[in-house]
């Protein structure tokens, strides 16, 4: 439901100034990775996962948003 309305918005930014909206997408990022880490963690603890992969699922999460946005924000040439 927030990665919906967040795209939706997007969409008319995009279409309204033709713009990407990258900044707004790793926002949007920021808090739909954690929240599906914290889901599937919660899916897997019946089975035995542990309360340390909840910490580097999003920690990784969070790693792989700053670095993705550092990469694509910035001009390697």
């Amino acid at each position: 439901m927030v990665a919906g309305c967040n795209y939706y918005f997007m969409q008319g930014m995009y279409l309204n100034t033709g713009l990407s909206p990258t900044r707004f997408r790793y926002v949007d990022w920021l808090f739909t990775v954690p929240m599906m880490c914290t889901q599937f963690y919660l899916m897997l603890r019946p089975a035995g996962a542990r309360p340390g992969s909840l910490l580097r699922l999003v920690g990784t999460g969070i790693w792989m948003i700053g670095f993705g946005y550092f990469g694509e924000t910035t001009d390697a040439y």
